[in-house]
């Protein structure tokens, strides 16, 4: 069942013998070894994959409920100024170095007005805006979704599905000022990170015993 702490404790609690605990330990930490190495699953799914169903791995706690924004956030973030004009803006999202499309917009005391991209660009040209008005008038009274650095990613993404966005400002609850930026791109780094895990301990534990066999044949 890969539980071996719990198994030795059960058996310790069983038997009433505390003289048994090391050895137990030893034992079921040998086993859960071998189980992991041996079978894709524990017993509790192996019956159930073999009907055909898709089980993986393990059951275990999606890392999005485990990972604060926070933790994953892009904390230098490039903004543009309030007093940016339309026309500018256009030069400056169209240059070539630019990596991304989207910029939050901030004021003189670092709170985010809203975000300017390609999108909002051609909407304030076909709504007929002078291309010297500046993108704090252009944004005056546009509400905004923003991030909590303290939320967890996966209220996070439910947010960003609803919004129909691919990145959010972070602000800091109590200042109210921009602390970083995150998107989809950070979400998906923080499932691989745990995937990047598992793929590393199972190399850990194959070397392992790759160097136990040939130790053991000589």
């Amino acid at each position: 069942m890969r539980a071996p702490l719990t198994a030795t404790f059960f058996a310790v609690e069983l038997t009433g013998d505390s003289g048994v605990l090391l050895p137990l330990i030893a034992a079921c930490a040998t086993a859960h070894l071998v189980t992991v190495l041996l079978m894709k699953r524990s017993i509790l799914t192996e019956k159930i994959a073999r009907r055909g169903h898709h089980i993986v791995r393990e059951y275990r706690v999606d890392p999005f409920a485990l990972t604060r924004v926070s933790e994953v956030m892009t904390r230098a973030v490039q903004t543009v100024p309030a007093s940016m004009t339309l026309r500018e803006a256009v030069k400056f999202l169209t240059a070539p170095e630019r990596r991304h499309p989207s910029y939050p917009v901030v004021d003189t005391n670092g709170h985010v007005l809203g975000i300017v991209d390609p999108p909002s660009v051609m909407a304030w040209r076909r709504a007929g805006q002078h291309r010297d008005a500046s993108l704090g008038d252009l944004l005056a009274g546009t509400r905004i979704a923003v991030a909590d650095p303290n939320e967890y990613l996966e209220n996070l993404a439910d947010r960003l599905m609803n919004a129909n966005v691919a990145h959010m400002p972070v602000v800091a609850p109590d200042t109210e000022t921009l602390v970083g930026y995150v998107g989809w791109k950070d979400l998906m780094r923080a499932r691989q990170k745990v995937r990047d895990e598992d793929r590393d301990r199972a190399a850990f534990l194959g070397a392992a015993i790759g160097r136990y066999r040939k130790t053991a044949r000589q």
